[in-house]
């Protein structure tokens, strides 16, 4: 779009944009017209010996000024002009990314955090409650739970043996907690001595009541690993059970069993849908452990 500049000779166009905007254009005879966007018109034209000659609009006639007094009109003339253009231009342009115009870009230190990932904070397991066996005083704490190694699930004689050797430790554990749970759940339903311990293990427990001792030690264990007529898989075993004393809830002793020597056990097992189960456990005859 274009508007008209009258001249005290002619009429010069100027191209008309935004608010604000300087326009200057070169006329006839060395003239330079100046002139802000809109409002306000300047006109400058070189003279002879540095001389400029400023009109600004209204006058009639270019009046001539020292070139450092027209200088600084003509400065003082830009100057004002881009005040106005950022004056009326407040909005700023889009920012590529932020995602509405007029947002300026953030700095590079708040883009930078903004970008750098944060690691989560370290967080330290808590430590293990302390184990602490029974004693007279009471029941023991913070047993840990037998867990079942992954040789014990092979197929093989040192899988059998080593199955032997995890069921003693069920059943240590059920007698120091009252919790047989670990020992049948590798134990078929029908084996008579595991049942035999799960009363003694659980009664000792019950209302208020606890044991001290009985954790066992494997000594030996030898397998064949020869089937048997009945497709069993047969251990012999050498352990020992530390002295088992029950107490009552007022902590007085109800039974004591006394020290027992190390006993020769026999441990009948069947490799059933990927896993060992104990048929059967007993001593040996002639090995009662007395």
């Amino acid at each position: 779009m274009t508007t008209n500049m009258r001249t005290t000779a002619r009429t010069v166009p100027f191209l008309v944009g935004r608010a604000g905007r300087l326009f200057v254009r070169p006329g006839r005879a060395g003239r330079l017209f100046v002139r802000p966007g809109r409002a306000g018109r300047l006109f400058v034209r070189p003279g002879r010996a540095g001389r400029l000659f400023v009109r600004p609009a209204g006058t009639a006639r270019f009046r001539p000024s020292r070139p450092a007094a027209a200088v600084a009109a003509v400065v003082a003339a830009v100057v004002a002009a881009s005040l106005l253009l950022t004056g009326c231009s407040s909005a700023a342009p889009p920012v590529a990314g932020s995602g509405s115009p007029g947002q300026s870009a953030p700095s590079t230190a708040t883009a930078a955090a903004t970008a750098a990932p944060t690691n989560p904070p370290t967080t330290v397991p808590a430590p293990a409650p302390a184990y602490k066996p029974a004693t007279a005083a009471g029941p023991a704490q913070n047993v840990p739970v037998p867990v079942l190694p992954a040789k014990a699930k092979e197929f093989s004689k040192e899988g059998l043996e080593a199955f032997a050797t995890y069921w003693y430790s069920t059943l240590g554990y059920a007698f120091e907690t009252g919790d047989p749970g670990p020992m049948l759940a590798i134990s078929d339903p029908g084996c008579k001595p595991c049942n035999a311990m799960k009363s003694a293990a659980t009664g000792g427990h019950e209302n208020g009541r606890w044991i001290v001792g009985g954790q066992m030690e494997v000594l030996t264990t030898e397998a064949s690993f020869d089937p048997a007529p009945d497709g069993s898989y047969q251990t012999i075993t050498m352990v020992r059970q530390s002295q088992v004393k029950y107490y009552r809830a007022d902590k007085s002793l109800s039974k004591d069993l006394g020290a027992k020597s190390s006993v020769a056990d026999i441990v009948v097992t069947d490799y059933v849908k990927g896993q060992w189960i104990a048929q059967t456990v007993e001593h040996l005859k002639g090995s009662s452990g007395e």
